[in-house]
């Protein structure tokens, strides 16, 4: 198993509260080469790392990310208290901007953006891809965008000017068949709980990154299988044995 195998699922999430500028960064740090984070556009047309579309399991208030602006996100905490406590408390919400400054910092790595279903409920695709696109187009070898729409992927696909994009597939036919061809990705990400027991990756048309993945033993058997990477929320412990 070699570190460029490895996807850091919402940076070192496994340590650090999901999706932050702290966890993000100990991830590269611990030499990480693959970050995956999630997005969501404010009320206000910024667009900022979180996965929830309520507010309450990452900051203990309630509310609604969507129906924030950015500066009402920013006197929040957002630090995981019924996961980690206090530890992290202060922990402010990180912007996308503020992410793609730290990439600069690691000219290797790449950033794995994944547009959440839940934010294109409310916001269309392209008022997404419209807050979106300008702001990855300078680091756009470094960024590859995915998500479980294929619709907002195509359309990046033909807006982005070569930005890489990745779906995450919805169902494991998708997989098998001709389903991502007009997308043609560099990589398909799929659950685990979705492939059945008796295939082998290998032979798959385009390479597959595999989600959850929680120890080194379940990494290697993945990647023994025939997946190209695997994505964890452990990447610190899983770096660490190689």
């Amino acid at each position: 198993m070699k570190t460029s195998q490895l996807i850091a699922h919402r940076g070192w999430q496994n340590r650090y509260p999901e999706n932050s500028l702290l966890g993000i960064t100990a991830a590269l740090e611990a030499g990480a080469q693959h970050i995956e984070i999630d997005i969501q556009l404010t009320s206000d047309g910024h667009i900022v790392l979180c996965h929830d579309r309520e507010l309450d399991r990452l900051t203990g208030n309630s509310g609604l990310t969507h129906q924030c602006t950015l500066a009402e996100l920013q006197a929040l905490s957002f630090h995981e208290p019924s996961r980690l406590g206090d530890q992290f408390k202060g922990n402010p919400i990180c912007t996308l901007d503020d992410c793609i400054v730290l990439l600069n910092d690691y000219p290797e790595a790449k950033l794995y953006i994944e547009i959440k279903r839940n934010t294109l409920r409310e916001f269309s695709r392209e008022q997404l891809l419209a807050a979106l696109l300008p702001l990855v187009q300078a680091q756009q070898s470094q960024i590859i965008l995915i998500s479980f729409d294929y619709e907002v992927l195509q359309l990046a696909k033909q807006r982005g000017n070569g930005l890489s994009i990745a779906p995450v597939a919805l169902q494991w036919s998708d997989c098998c068949d001709n389903t991502f061809t007009k997308l043609s990705p560099p990589i398909v990400f799929c659950n685990i709980e979705r492939i059945p027991a008796d295939v082998d990756l290998a032979t798959l048309t385009w390479p597959l990154a595999v989600y959850e993945i929680d120890t080194v033993t379940k990494a290697r058997h993945w990647l023994l299988r025939g997946a190209t990477m695997v994505e964890t929320f452990c990447i610190g412990e899983l770096i660490k044995p190689i």
